[in-house]
Protein backbone atom coordinates (compact mmCIF):
# COMPACT_ATOMS: atom_id res chain seq x y z
CA UNK A 1 0.00 0.00 0.00
CA UNK A 2 1.90 3.07 -1.00
CA UNK A 3 0.47 6.20 0.79
CA UNK A 4 0.08 9.52 -1.55
CA UNK A 5 3.28 11.71 -1.74
CA UNK A 6 2.83 14.67 -0.15
CA UNK A 7 3.90 17.48 -1.87
CA UNK A 8 2.12 20.15 -0.40
CA UNK A 9 -1.88 18.93 -1.00
CA UNK A 10 -4.08 17.11 2.12
CA UNK A 11 -2.31 14.42 3.87
CA UNK A 12 -2.93 10.82 2.34
CA UNK A 13 -6.61 8.95 3.09
CA UNK A 14 -5.19 6.75 6.40
CA UNK A 15 -4.96 3.25 6.01
CA UNK A 16 -7.48 1.57 8.44
CA UNK A 17 -6.13 -1.08 10.58
CA UNK A 18 -9.31 -4.05 11.53
CA UNK A 19 -8.71 -6.10 14.30
CA UNK A 20 -7.65 -9.33 12.23
CA UNK A 21 -4.66 -7.13 11.03
CA UNK A 22 -5.01 -8.19 7.45
CA UNK A 23 -2.62 -5.26 6.93
CA UNK A 24 0.90 -5.79 7.98
CA UNK A 25 2.68 -2.68 6.34
CA UNK A 26 2.14 0.44 4.79
CA UNK A 27 4.86 1.21 2.72
CA UNK A 28 6.23 4.45 1.63
CA UNK A 29 9.36 3.75 0.30
CA UNK A 30 8.85 5.14 -2.98
CA UNK A 31 7.92 8.71 -1.99
CA UNK A 32 11.12 9.29 -0.58
CA UNK A 33 11.28 11.92 2.38
CA UNK A 34 8.17 13.58 1.18
CA UNK A 35 6.21 10.62 1.83
CA UNK A 36 3.33 10.87 5.25
CA UNK A 37 2.38 7.77 6.46
CA UNK A 38 -0.94 7.68 8.20
CA UNK A 39 -2.77 4.53 9.74
CA UNK A 40 -6.06 5.05 11.18
CA UNK A 41 -6.60 2.23 14.62
CA UNK A 42 -10.06 3.68 15.24
CA UNK A 43 -11.19 -0.29 14.29
CA UNK A 44 -9.32 -2.02 17.31
CA UNK A 45 -10.97 0.36 20.19
CA UNK A 46 -13.46 -2.46 21.02
CA UNK A 47 -12.79 -3.86 24.39
CA UNK A 48 -10.12 -1.22 25.19
CA UNK A 49 -10.65 1.35 27.21
CA UNK A 50 -11.80 4.63 26.52
CA UNK A 51 -9.42 6.30 24.22
CA UNK A 52 -7.24 2.99 23.98
CA UNK A 53 -6.95 0.54 21.24
CA UNK A 54 -5.40 -3.00 21.08
CA UNK A 55 -3.69 -3.85 18.41
CA UNK A 56 -4.14 -7.19 16.23
CA UNK A 57 -1.70 -10.30 16.74
CA UNK A 58 0.36 -9.67 13.50
CA UNK A 59 2.71 -6.50 13.22
CA UNK A 60 1.87 -3.58 12.12
CA UNK A 61 4.78 -1.61 10.40
CA UNK A 62 4.79 1.93 8.57
CA UNK A 63 7.85 1.55 6.19
CA UNK A 64 9.60 4.49 4.69
CA UNK A 65 13.33 5.58 3.12
CA UNK A 66 14.06 7.62 6.66
CA UNK A 67 12.39 5.63 9.24
CA UNK A 68 10.31 2.13 9.96
CA UNK A 69 8.03 2.18 12.98
CA UNK A 70 6.62 -1.26 14.30
CA UNK A 71 3.64 -1.93 16.29
CA UNK A 72 4.70 -5.01 18.64
CA UNK A 73 1.58 -7.45 17.71
CA UNK A 74 -0.99 -7.54 20.88
CA UNK A 75 -0.17 -4.10 22.16
CA UNK A 76 -2.35 -1.58 23.96
CA UNK A 77 -2.44 1.98 23.20
CA UNK A 78 -2.93 3.84 26.30
CA UNK A 79 -4.01 7.48 24.49
CA UNK A 80 -4.93 7.16 20.86
CA UNK A 81 -5.84 10.33 19.12
CA UNK A 82 -9.36 11.46 18.81
CA UNK A 83 -9.43 10.77 15.14
CA UNK A 84 -7.62 7.36 15.26
CA UNK A 85 -5.04 7.96 13.07
CA UNK A 86 -1.13 7.54 13.92
CA UNK A 87 1.35 8.78 11.51
CA UNK A 88 4.47 8.95 10.78
CA UNK A 89 6.45 11.47 8.53
CA UNK A 90 9.81 13.87 8.33
CA UNK A 91 9.28 16.62 10.89
CA UNK A 92 10.23 20.19 9.68
CA UNK A 93 9.09 21.31 13.40
CA UNK A 94 12.51 20.28 14.87
CA UNK A 95 13.95 23.05 17.87
CA UNK A 96 17.11 25.39 16.71
CA UNK A 97 20.18 23.46 16.83
CA UNK A 98 21.59 25.32 19.54
CA UNK A 99 19.15 23.92 21.77
CA UNK A 100 19.84 20.25 20.78
CA UNK A 101 23.79 21.25 20.94
CA UNK A 102 22.76 21.92 25.01
CA UNK A 103 20.21 19.57 25.86
CA UNK A 104 22.47 17.58 24.71
CA UNK A 105 25.62 18.06 26.56
CA UNK A 106 27.74 18.92 23.10
CA UNK A 107 28.60 22.50 23.78
CA UNK A 108 32.06 23.65 23.26
CA UNK A 109 32.74 19.94 21.05
CA UNK A 110 32.55 21.89 17.61
CA UNK A 111 29.45 22.59 15.01
CA UNK A 112 26.73 19.82 15.49
CA UNK A 113 25.61 17.95 13.12
CA UNK A 114 21.42 16.90 13.23
CA UNK A 115 20.24 14.64 11.16
CA UNK A 116 16.46 13.83 10.28
CA UNK A 117 14.26 14.43 12.78
CA UNK A 118 11.08 12.36 12.55
CA UNK A 119 7.41 12.59 14.09
CA UNK A 120 6.28 9.24 14.76
CA UNK A 121 2.20 9.27 16.00
CA UNK A 122 0.68 12.32 16.56
CA UNK A 123 1.64 15.52 16.73
CA UNK A 124 -0.48 16.78 19.36
CA UNK A 125 0.51 14.61 22.14
CA UNK A 126 2.47 11.55 22.74
CA UNK A 127 0.97 7.74 22.30
CA UNK A 128 2.04 5.66 24.68
CA UNK A 129 2.26 1.93 24.80
CA UNK A 130 2.17 -0.89 27.48
CA UNK A 131 5.04 -2.83 25.11
CA UNK A 132 7.57 -0.94 23.67
CA UNK A 133 7.85 0.49 19.70
CA UNK A 134 10.70 -0.27 17.48
CA UNK A 135 11.75 3.02 15.49
CA UNK A 136 14.21 2.90 13.12
CA UNK A 137 16.08 5.46 11.83
CA UNK A 138 17.42 4.92 8.52
CA UNK A 139 21.09 6.22 8.33
CA UNK A 140 21.57 7.47 11.56
CA UNK A 141 23.97 4.97 13.49
CA UNK A 142 26.95 6.80 15.22
CA UNK A 143 25.01 9.33 16.74
CA UNK A 144 23.28 10.14 20.04
CA UNK A 145 19.52 9.47 20.36
CA UNK A 146 16.54 11.89 21.16
CA UNK A 147 13.07 12.71 21.47
CA UNK A 148 11.04 15.70 22.00
CA UNK A 149 8.35 15.29 24.54
CA UNK A 150 5.69 17.26 23.50
CA UNK A 151 4.58 18.37 19.74
CA UNK A 152 4.89 21.29 18.13
CA UNK A 153 6.55 24.99 18.46
CA UNK A 154 3.05 26.25 18.74
CA UNK A 155 3.15 23.91 22.19
CA UNK A 156 6.71 25.40 23.61
CA UNK A 157 8.57 23.22 20.93
CA UNK A 158 8.86 20.26 24.16
CA UNK A 159 11.78 19.40 26.10
CA UNK A 160 14.99 17.36 24.49
CA UNK A 161 15.90 14.13 26.14
CA UNK A 162 18.78 12.25 25.38
CA UNK A 163 18.33 8.43 24.66
CA UNK A 164 21.59 7.06 25.71
CA UNK A 165 20.83 3.36 27.71
CA UNK A 166 22.34 0.70 25.58
CA UNK A 167 18.87 -2.04 24.69
CA UNK A 168 20.25 -5.77 25.32
CA UNK A 169 19.46 -6.73 22.22
CA UNK A 170 17.46 -5.77 18.95
CA UNK A 171 14.50 -8.09 20.39
CA UNK A 172 11.18 -7.33 21.61
CA UNK A 173 10.67 -9.43 24.84
CA UNK A 174 14.56 -8.69 26.01
CA UNK A 175 14.27 -5.37 25.77
CA UNK A 176 10.48 -5.30 27.72
CA UNK A 177 11.79 -7.40 30.16
CA UNK A 178 14.91 -5.08 30.11
CA UNK A 179 13.19 -1.39 30.36
CA UNK A 180 10.29 -2.67 32.74
CA UNK A 181 7.25 -1.14 30.96
CA UNK A 182 9.24 2.32 30.99
CA UNK A 183 11.86 4.21 29.57
CA UNK A 184 13.64 4.10 26.36
CA UNK A 185 16.61 2.49 24.83
CA UNK A 186 18.99 2.96 21.25
CA UNK A 187 21.73 0.75 19.31
CA UNK A 188 23.07 1.06 16.45
CA UNK A 189 22.41 -1.94 13.63
CA UNK A 190 24.75 -1.43 10.61
CA UNK A 191 24.34 1.92 9.47
CA UNK A 192 20.81 2.75 11.67
CA UNK A 193 19.89 3.79 14.81
CA UNK A 194 17.16 1.51 16.40
CA UNK A 195 15.27 3.29 19.54
CA UNK A 196 12.73 0.91 21.18
CA UNK A 197 10.35 3.13 23.28
CA UNK A 198 6.88 3.09 25.16
CA UNK A 199 5.66 6.25 23.56
CA UNK A 200 5.64 7.96 20.28
CA UNK A 201 6.53 11.33 19.53
CA UNK A 202 9.62 13.37 17.86
CA UNK A 203 12.73 11.03 17.26
CA UNK A 204 16.28 11.57 15.88
CA UNK A 205 20.12 12.14 16.57
CA UNK A 206 22.61 14.33 16.52
CA UNK A 207 26.71 14.15 16.02
CA UNK A 208 29.68 16.67 16.61
CA UNK A 209 31.20 17.00 13.39
CA UNK A 210 34.79 17.29 16.05
CA UNK A 211 33.81 13.38 16.47
CA UNK A 212 33.00 13.77 19.87
CA UNK A 213 31.18 10.34 21.10
CA UNK A 214 27.69 9.98 22.70
CA UNK A 215 27.58 8.19 25.77
CA UNK A 216 28.37 4.33 25.98
CA UNK A 217 24.86 3.45 27.41
CA UNK A 218 26.29 0.30 28.67
CA UNK A 219 24.85 -0.41 31.94
CA UNK A 220 25.13 -3.65 34.71
CA UNK A 221 22.07 -3.68 36.49
CA UNK A 222 19.62 -6.32 38.08
CA UNK A 223 15.65 -6.24 39.08
CA UNK A 224 13.87 -8.82 40.64
CA UNK A 225 10.73 -9.73 39.61
CA UNK A 226 8.93 -9.84 43.25
CA UNK A 227 9.51 -7.17 46.09
CA UNK A 228 8.18 -9.87 48.45
CA UNK A 229 8.44 -13.82 49.09
CA UNK A 230 5.92 -14.94 51.62
CA UNK A 231 5.80 -18.37 52.32
CA UNK A 232 4.38 -20.65 55.30
CA UNK A 233 6.45 -22.65 57.12
CA UNK A 234 5.44 -24.93 60.45
CA UNK A 235 8.17 -25.46 63.41
CA UNK A 236 10.30 -29.05 62.42
CA UNK A 237 9.30 -28.89 58.81
CA UNK A 238 10.28 -27.42 55.43
CA UNK A 239 8.39 -24.76 54.37
CA UNK A 240 6.88 -24.57 50.89
CA UNK A 241 9.60 -23.70 48.13
CA UNK A 242 8.87 -19.71 46.74
CA UNK A 243 10.33 -18.21 43.59
CA UNK A 244 12.29 -14.80 43.21
CA UNK A 245 13.07 -13.65 39.60
CA UNK A 246 16.67 -12.56 39.66
CA UNK A 247 16.18 -9.74 35.93
CA UNK A 248 19.07 -8.47 34.24
CA UNK A 249 18.08 -4.98 33.16
CA UNK A 250 20.97 -3.50 31.93
CA UNK A 251 22.72 -4.44 28.77
CA UNK A 252 25.97 -6.38 29.82
CA UNK A 253 26.03 -10.08 30.72
CA UNK A 254 26.23 -11.01 34.64
CA UNK A 255 29.63 -12.27 35.87
CA UNK A 256 27.75 -13.35 38.79
CA UNK A 257 25.24 -12.42 41.54
CA UNK A 258 25.46 -12.58 45.07
CA UNK A 259 22.83 -13.06 47.87
CA UNK A 260 23.58 -12.21 51.00
CA UNK A 261 20.83 -12.54 53.74
CA UNK A 262 20.11 -11.27 57.25
CA UNK A 263 19.08 -13.19 60.66
CA UNK A 264 15.60 -13.78 60.79
CA UNK A 265 14.27 -10.83 62.86
CA UNK A 266 10.20 -11.14 64.41
CA UNK A 267 8.78 -7.79 63.77
CA UNK A 268 9.62 -5.28 65.85
CA UNK A 269 11.72 -7.27 67.80
CA UNK A 270 15.92 -6.50 67.94
CA UNK A 271 16.39 -9.81 68.39
CA UNK A 272 17.16 -12.73 65.60
CA UNK A 273 14.81 -15.87 65.76
CA UNK A 274 17.12 -17.97 63.20
CA UNK A 275 19.79 -17.74 61.77
CA UNK A 276 20.14 -16.88 58.28
CA UNK A 277 21.89 -20.09 57.34
CA UNK A 278 18.10 -21.16 58.25
CA UNK A 279 17.13 -20.12 54.71
CA UNK A 280 18.01 -22.64 51.83
CA UNK A 281 18.69 -21.73 48.23
CA UNK A 282 18.00 -23.44 44.78
CA UNK A 283 18.97 -22.79 40.75
CA UNK A 284 16.41 -25.51 39.56
CA UNK A 285 13.96 -26.06 42.32
CA UNK A 286 14.12 -29.61 42.49
CA UNK A 287 14.40 -31.06 45.95
CA UNK A 288 17.65 -32.22 46.25
CA UNK A 289 19.12 -28.88 44.93
CA UNK A 290 18.45 -26.88 47.54
CA UNK A 291 21.49 -25.95 50.13
CA UNK A 292 21.76 -23.66 52.84
CA UNK A 293 23.02 -20.17 53.00
CA UNK A 294 26.90 -19.72 54.31
CA UNK A 295 26.71 -18.96 58.10
CA UNK A 296 26.89 -15.40 57.21
CA UNK A 297 24.23 -15.63 54.85
CA UNK A 298 25.90 -15.32 51.46
CA UNK A 299 25.85 -16.96 48.47
CA UNK A 300 27.81 -16.25 45.32
CA UNK A 301 28.30 -17.49 41.74
CA UNK A 302 24.35 -17.33 41.01
CA UNK A 303 23.21 -16.13 37.46
CA UNK A 304 26.74 -16.41 35.81
CA UNK A 305 26.44 -15.10 32.24
CA UNK A 306 22.61 -13.88 32.81
CA UNK A 307 22.20 -11.45 29.55
CA UNK A 308 20.69 -8.28 29.70
CA UNK A 309 17.21 -8.64 29.32
CA UNK A 310 16.62 -12.72 30.03
CA UNK A 311 15.91 -13.80 34.03
CA UNK A 312 17.20 -16.15 35.72
CA UNK A 313 14.91 -18.01 38.60
CA UNK A 314 15.81 -18.69 42.33
CA UNK A 315 13.84 -21.07 44.52
CA UNK A 316 14.17 -20.46 48.25
CA UNK A 317 12.84 -22.53 51.00
CA UNK A 318 12.99 -22.10 54.73
CA UNK A 319 14.12 -25.10 57.01
CA UNK A 320 12.82 -25.40 60.42
CA UNK A 321 13.73 -29.53 61.42
CA UNK A 322 16.03 -28.51 63.74
CA UNK A 323 13.43 -26.22 65.73
CA UNK A 324 10.62 -27.42 67.36
CA UNK A 325 8.54 -24.74 68.43
CA UNK A 326 8.70 -20.79 67.36
CA UNK A 327 8.15 -18.00 69.27
CA UNK A 328 6.00 -15.23 67.19
CA UNK A 329 3.68 -16.13 64.43
CA UNK A 330 6.10 -14.24 61.62
CA UNK A 331 9.72 -13.79 61.03
CA UNK A 332 10.85 -11.78 58.47
CA UNK A 333 14.43 -11.51 56.53
CA UNK A 334 15.98 -9.28 54.41
CA UNK A 335 17.70 -10.46 51.19
CA UNK A 336 20.31 -8.08 49.10
CA UNK A 337 21.15 -8.80 45.84
CA UNK A 338 24.30 -7.79 43.93
CA UNK A 339 25.36 -7.97 39.76
CA UNK A 340 28.75 -7.86 38.90
CA UNK A 341 29.31 -7.60 35.05
CA UNK A 342 32.63 -7.86 33.17
CA UNK A 343 35.26 -4.77 32.75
Amino acid sequence: LLPQQQQGRDPPQPVRIEPDGFVLAVDGTAAGESARLAINVSALVAGAAPGAAVFPADPVVLVSSFAEVSFPPGAVAGSIPTDGVIGLYVSTDGPPPDSIDSALGYAGSGPLGLRTIIEAGDDREPIVFDKPVRILLSSQAGGRAFYINGSSAANGGGAITPIDRACAADDLDRTHLQLGSAGECQLDSGGDKIIYTYHLTRFGTAASELGAPPPDGRMCSIRLASDNLEMRAVAGEYSDAVVQGVINSGSEPFEAVEVDADPWYAPGSGTASLPASSTALSLSGAPESFAPLAADGTAAGIARGLEGGTDAPLWFMLNLTGHAQMQGGQVVQHISYTASCGG
